[in-house]
């Protein structure tokens, strides 16, 4: 999944993050703020 789909989903854009918890949407949310490389937004997908 793409840094501008996590983005664009927690914004309520892209439904593709359907089954994550708010906590992680908000720590997601706070990343993409912060525009973290995406290979750190995989390694929190996965976790």
């Amino acid at each position: 999944m793409s840094l501008k789909c996590i983005c664009e989903s927690i914004l309520g854009t892209i439904d593709c993050w359907q089954e994550v918890s708010i906590t992680k949407k908000n720590v997601i949310k706070k990343l993409c703020e912060k525009q973290i490389p995406q290979n750190l937004i995989i390694l929190i997908q996965i976790k």
